[in-house]
C-alpha cells in the first residue's frame, strides 16, 4: 500500500486550526458591522464553504483511514489523535499570534493618529488626597444627605462601590439608609412638594407672578434648608476637589463613577435662594448663592468623566438665566455681580467638555492593550478566538474617535460619522457609537448660554460705572479687557444641529440692533441693542428643547 505524506494526512487540522483562529475573530469584530452589504454574504459565504470543506476533507480522511487495508491499533489511532491536535492548535497559535501582532502595528498606528492630531492617551493625574472636612465633594454629598433633604429624595453615599480608602465611611453611613425616609411625595404648598414648588417658584419669578403666598413660602424654604445650605457654603469657600478616584488603574471597568444627578437638585436649590436674596435686597449673598452652584457643575466636571461634563452643562443651563435676570436688578453702586465671571468663562467650559470626551474615547485604560492574546486563551475569558482581533478593533475605534472630537464645533457632522464607521468599524467602536452628537450640541448650547450671561453682566456693570450703555462690542470688549480681565467677545457655539438645513448661528461677530430690534431671522453670532444693553443670540432656530437661542438669558 503506497504510504501517505503526513503533510496531506493533516494538512485539513492545520487548515482547521487556521480558519478558527481566524474567521470567527474576523466574523464577530468586523464582519456584523457590515450587515446588508456585498462584503457581509461574501464573507459569510467563504466561513460557511471554508468549513463545509474542510469538514468534509476532515470526514474522507477518517472514512479513507477505516476503510484501508492495513491494521490501525490502539497506537495508531493515538499517535493519529495525538498529532491531529497538534497540527490544529499549532496552526492556531501561529494564526492567532500573526494576527495579535500585526493588531499591535495597526493599533500602535492608530495611536500615533491621535497624538497627531492633537489628542491625548494619558489618563488625567489623581487629585492630591484631602481630608473629608477640607473636601468640596464630601461636603456636597453631606449636603445632599441632610435632613431637610430627605423632601427630595432618600439618603445615598457618593459611590456605590467606594474607592478603596476613600470615601468608606461615608458610604457606610448612608448605604443602609438607601430607599428609606424618602418623603418626596409629601406636599409643601398649594399640594405641590418641595420639587414642584422649587421649579414653579423660579417660573413664576422670571414671568413676574409670584404672589404673596409665594414669597412667604420661598423665605421658609430656604429657611428649612439652613442645614444643607450651611454645608454647600462650606464646600464653595473650600474649593478643593477630590472624587477619591484612581485614574491611573489598569482597567477601565474598576474605576468608580459617582452619582451626579443630585448636583443638578441642589444647583436648583441654591437658584432659588439667590432669587430670594435677591428679591431681598442682599445682592452679595446672591451673587454668592450663584457662584456656588456654578462652582458645583466645575466640581463634577472634575470626575473627567462624560457624566460630570454633561452635569456642568445642565447646572450651567440651570443658572445662566438666573445671572441674567439678577444682574439688572444688582444695585447700581455696588460691584457686585463681577465675581461671577470668574465662573461664566465659556471657552474653560468647552475644554471640560473637550477633555471629557477625549478620556471617553482615547484615555480609558484598556489592559488587554498590554496583554498577549494567549494570556486570555489561558485564562478562559470571553470567547478567547475573537482576542486575536481585538486590537484591530481598539484601533478603529480610535480612529472614529478623532472624528468624533472633529465633530464638537459641526455636531451635525456626526450622522456621517456614525455611518461611515458601520460601513468600515469595527465591533467595540460600533457598541460605543452613543449620542455623541446631541451630547456635543447640547455642551454647546449651555456654552452660549455662558457666553450669553457673561456680555450680560459686563454690560450690567460697564452701565454700572460708566451711566450709559456701551455703544458697541470694540468699546465692551476694551471695557471687559481693562477693567474686568475677561478675554473678548465669546462665541456663540450652537450649530442648529436640531434643525435640518437651518443656518448656523456659530460665530463671534456682533451686530448692532435698532432700538428695540429682537431677533428675527436664522443669522448668526450676537445682535446687541446699545439703547437698552440687551443682548441675544441673533438666531430664531431652535435647539434640542425646541427654544430659539434668541430667548437664551431671557427664559
Amino acid at each position: 500500500m503506497k504510504k501517505i505524506p503526513i503533510w496531506k494526512m493533516f494538512w485539513p487540522f492545520a487548515a482547521a486550526g487556521i480558519l478558527f483562529g481566524t474567521i470567527p475573530g474576523l466574523y464577530i469584530g468586523k464582519i456584523v458591522t457590515l450587515r446588508g452589504t456585498p462584503w457581509f454574504w461574501l464573507l459569510t459565504g467563504i466561513l460557511v464553504l471554508g468549513s463545509l470543506f474542510i469538514l468534509i476533507k476532515l470526514t474522507m480522511m477518517v472514512d479513507g483511514l477505516l476503510a484501508g487495508s492495513a491494521p490501525k491499533g490502539v497506537g495508531f489511532w493515538c499517535m493519529f489523535v495525538l498529532l491531529s491536535f497538534f497540527f490544529f492548535s499549532g496552526s492556531f497559535i501561529l494564526t492567532g499570534s500573526f494576527w495579535w501582532f500585526t493588531g499591535k502595528i495597526v493599533l500602535d498606528s492608530a495611536k500615533s493618529d491621535v497624538l497627531a492630531a492633537g489628542y491625548q492617551l494619558k489618563p488625567p493625574n489623581n487629585s492630591p488626597r484631602l481630608p473629608d472636612e477640607k473636601n468640596s465633594v464630601y461636603l456636597f454629598n453631606e449636603a445632599w444627605n441632610s435632613p431637610s433633604m430627605r423632601k427630595f429624595g432618600s439618603p445615598e453615599p457618593i459611590f456605590d462601590n467606594p474607592p478603596q480608602g476613600r470615601f468608606e465611611e461615608n458610604s457606610k453611613k448612608y448605604a443602609p439608609l438607601e430607599h428609606e425616609n424618602d418623603l418626596s411625595n409629601e406636599p409643601f404648598f398649594e399640594k405641590k412638594t418641595e420639587w414642584e414648588f422649587l421649579i414653579n417658584f423660579y417660573t413664576d419669578t422670571v414671568a413676574d407672578r409670584l404672589t404673596g403666598n409665594e414669597r412667604n413660602y420661598a423665605h421658609r424654604f430656604v429657611k428649612e434648608h439652613e442645614d444643607a445650605f450651611r454645608l454647600m457654603d462650606r464646600a464653595f469657600e473650600t474649593k478643593s476637589v477630590d472624587w477619591g478616584i484612581d485614574y491611573q488603574i489598569e482597567n477601565l471597568w474598576d474605576i468608580p463613577t459617582p452619582r451626579l444627578s443630585y448636583a443638578l437638585t441642589l444647583a436648583r436649590l441654591l437658584r432659588t435662594r439667590a432669587l430670594v436674596q435677591a428679591m431681598d435686597g442682599n445682592a452679595t449673598g446672591a451673587v454668592k448663592s450663584l457662584e456656588t452652584a456654578l462652582f458645583l457643575g466645575d466640581m463634577c466636571s472634575q470626575a473627567h468623566n462624560l457624566i460630570g461634563a454633561m452635569v456642568e452643562a445642565g447646572i450651567v443651563h440651570i443658572i445662566t438665566p438666573s445671572v441674567c435676570f439678577i444682574a439688572p436688578r444688582l444695585p447700581a453702586k455696588s460691584d457686585a455681580g463681577s465675581e461671577v465671571l470668574s465662573f461664566l468663562q465659556p471657552e474653560k467650559l468647552a475644554k471640560c467638555f473637550s477633555d471629557a470626551m477625549q478620556f471617553e474615547l482615547f484615555q480609558r485604560p484598556f489592559p488587554f492593550e498590554g496583554e498577549h492574546w494567549l494570556a486570555w486563551v489561558k485564562e478562559n475569558k470571553l470567547a478567547s478566538f475573537n482576542y486575536p482581533f481585538i486590537l484591530f478593533d481598539r484601533a478603529s475605534s480610535y480612529e472614529v474617535g478623532i472624528q468624533f472630537m472633529k465633530c464638537i464645533n459641526h455636531p451635525d457632522d456626526v450622522e456621517q460619522v456614525v455611518r461611515n464607521y458601520q460601513r468600515n468599524g469595527w465591533l467595540l467602536g460600533s457598541i460605543g457609537l452613543i449620542g455623541y452628537g446631541q451630547m456635543m450640541e447640547k455642551a454647546n448650547e449651555s456654552i452660549t448660554r455662558c457666553g450669553q450671561a457673561e456680555l450680560t453682566v459686563e454690560t450690567e456693570l460697564f452701565h454700572q460705572k460708566q451711566k450709559c450703555w456701551p455703544n458697541n462690542e470694540a468699546e465692551l470688549e476694551k471695557w471687559g479687557r481693562d477693567k474686568l480681565g475677561t478675554s473678548g467677545i465669546p462665541e456663540v457655539k450652537v450649530t442648529s444641529a436640531f434643525v435640518v438645513k437651518a443656518n448656523s448661528p456659530a460665530g463671534s461677530q456682533v451686530t448692532l440692533a435698532r432700538k428695540g430690534e429682537t431677533p428675527h431671522t436664522d443669522s448668526s453670532g450676537w445682535l446687541y441693542d446699545s439703547n437698552s444693553g440687551m443682548v441675544y443670540v441673533n438666531s430664531t432656530v431652535h435647539d434640542s428643547q425646541n427654544m430659539a437661542y434668541s430667548f437664551y438669558g431671557f427664559e
